[in-house]
């Protein structure tokens, strides 16, 4: 009786490794940056809401929690059953409640990003709807699938799942997308604004300030597009790579690493606050706080305090204040 000739592995357990790796190597900036947030916070006078920092801790153990099953799964595969290539064509748990898992931190980040767009935007409640929407899509879509994958177990069987994967993976991009384009909006017009103050009332030192705050706001849009832009590729790419290789486990592995950089993105963007205030050589600081005003305050030297409120929790106060009073309004 002839030898069982052994399938190709690199298109599953070979795209299983690489994911796991890739995706473990992440979850060591998560841990790193999740240190670095709860330091900073311990350190803060005004901390961000109870809601925001149980929200970390929670994506957090979800992130650990995924570490867990997905090397699991790599060992089920690699050690427990080596040599079973037939193990390789149905799936384990702990590669299918991953799915379940990315799709509940993404739907965590994005409302903490859709809070942000309903502080920034003034409370544009249709814009937050359609945002809370496409996450409550996702994550709805993102636990079905995972019930599924509970129930039929086999990986050729994804191909009968196909519209429901499309519109996961679509929901996903189009709504980071959202999410994106609005803060990046957001954020121009209040660079805007500041620009159409007359500073008539300030010596040029003062004026400089205001070129800081641009600079400043321009490093935040980067941030913004950056965490934005990296979280709607990993979307369309995992969409992409089931639509056109139905066959393998790519798109398996691309999951793996997507829920990772959702966390890294809400965490870089939190602990960027400080990284701004501290790379500003003259003190000027910029802080984003989840339920309170974004601001940014300067003392120059020798010249009159200043503070530049971007948002405000308390009416329409958006504007220049010079040593507590009203100077100038932001447009």
């Amino acid at each position: 009786m002839a030898a069982l000739t052994p399938p190709p592995l690199d298109n599953s357990l070979g795209v299983i490794s690489i994911g796991v790796v890739v995706s473990a190597a992440i979850y060591g900036l998560t841990c790193l940056q999740t240190y670095n947030y709860f330091q900073q916070q311990a350190k803060e006078a005004e901390k961000d809401s109870v809601l925001l920092r149980a929200s970390i801790v929670v994506l957090w153990i979800i992130e650990s929690l995924h570490s867990a099953c997905i090397a699991h799964a790599l060992y089920f595969y690699s050690v427990s059953h080596y040599g079973d290539y037939a193990s390789l064509q149905r799936a384990v748990w702990s590669i299918i409640l991953p799915t379940g898992l990315t799709s509940l931190v993404g739907s965590i980040v994005q409302a903490c990003f859709a809070w942000r767009v309903y502080i920034m935007s003034d409370k544009n409640k249709p814009l937050v709807s359609l945002i809370a929407l496409g996450s409550i899509i996702q994550l709805v879509t993102g636990w079905v699938m995972t019930g599924l994958g509970f129930k039929y177990r086999l990986f050729a069987d994804l191909g009968h799942f196909k519209a429901l994967i499309t519109t996961s993976w679509t929901t996903t991009a189009v709504t980071d997308v959202v999410i994106t384009i609005s803060l990046c909006y957001y954020f121009h017009n209040r660079r805007s604004g500041i620009k159409r103050c007359h500073l008539s009332y300030f010596r040029k030192s003062n004026i400089d300030t205001y070129q800081s705050t641009d600079n400043l706001i321009q490093k935040l849009i980067i941030y913004t597009i950056n965490g934005g832009v990296l979280c709607s590729v990993g979307a369309i790419v995992a969409l992409l790579t089931y639509l056109t290789m139905p066959e393998n486990l790519v798109n398996i592995a691309v999951n793996f690493i997507l829920g990772k950089a959702y966390s890294n993105s809400l965490l870089s963007s939190l602990n960027a606050r400080t990284n701004l205030r501290e790379a500003n050589e003259r003190g000027f600081s910029l802080d984003f706080v989840d339920s309170g005003p974004a601001f940014a305050s300067q003392q120059p030297s020798g010249g009159v305090a200043v503070t530049t409120v971007f948002e405000s929790n308390a009416g329409n106060q958006k504007g220049i204040y010079a040593q507590g009073h009203k100077i100038a309004h932001v447009v």
